[in-house]
């Protein structure tokens, strides 16, 4: 922020939407209306550059096919979770918990760099068997290879988003591997809408729940739905690939569109490329 206070460029842009540095200094942010509606824009000196989706995707390298996920033939329905142990509050685990003890025959699969540690492990099963979780109802794994780590989600059928701070690429990762993201978006901070920010736009809206108890609903209720939740799987990578892979163009627009002002002379104001303008 030292930086861009100097004003080194003619225009300075920030493509951190829903946590911008509030420097008068910075001219646009890129973000999207799901992230900071326009009857917020009083909130930011930075000017609103509305794209489709607030953030891009760009797969790995070596990105594995989506496999067929361990379907019912595997016994346990199987929830993960990949976001960092940091994000994962309290709340967060009571609600796990509770969806676990309403679901009998489901597990949780936590992986996230820090649980290779024992005493990590042994943590998190101490927090469960105080929630009424027994240790053998998780699987805890710490860090891969990037490639174990998208190939693992072909274990896990449905992915749970922690709250109130969401998972953002941990979330994309997982649509790309076929696993769709159970989440709960709080609209009083922008960070805290994440979930709905990446889902809307795939037509998943209904998986950004609005309370603690519809998230768990919600949850529970897909467990019964495991051939719905296979022909899901199989059409994910797809509609990530159609809708963020977009990301990249509309950005180059959107600086089109900001250098053709600055040159004509025009103070920095919203620009909505999302509607095409």
């Amino acid at each position: 922020v030292l930086v861009f206070g100097q004003k080194p460029a003619p225009l300075q842009v920030t493509g951190i939407g829903h946590m911008p540095p509030g420097s008068p200094t910075i001219d646009y942010r890129l973000t999207s209306e799901l992230y900071s509606p326009p009857a917020e824009e009083h909130l930011y000196p930075e000017k609103a550059v509305y794209l489709n989706v607030a953030m891009g995707f760009l797969p790995p390298q070596e990105s594995p096919l989506v496999g067929p996920g361990p379907g019912a033939e595997n016994g346990d329905f199987i929830f993960g979770s990949f976001n960092r142990l940091e994000k994962i509050s309290n709340e967060a685990l009571n609600l796990w918990a509770g969806i676990l003890r309403d679901v009998p025959k489901s597990r949780l699969l936590m992986k996230s760099s820090g649980l290779e540690v024992r005493a990590a492990r042994e943590r998190y099963e101490d927090l469960f068997s105080d929630l009424g979780i027994l240790p053998e109802r998780l699987i805890l794994l710490g860090s891969t290879s990037q490639r174990e780590h998208l190939e693992t989600h072909d274990r896990v059928e449905i992915s749970l988003d922690t709250f109130p701070h969401c998972g953002g690429m941990t979330t994309l990762e997982s649509l790309w591997m076929g696993v769709p993201v159970l989440g709960l978006c709080d609209y009083s901070k922008s960070v805290n809408r994440t979930i709905k920010v990446l889902c809307d736009p795939l037509d998943l809206g209904n998986w950004a729940t609005e309370s603690l108890d519809e998230y768990h609903q919600t949850a529970v209720d897909w467990t019964s739905k495991r051939e719905a939740l296979a022909d899901l799987r199989q059409g994910l990578r797809d509609r990530v690939a159609e809708v963020y892979f977009r990301f990249p163009l509309e950005v180059e627009k959107s600086y089109r569109v900001m250098w053709a002002r600055w040159c004509a002379g025009e103070s920095p104001t919203a620009i909505d490329i999302s509607n095409g303008a």
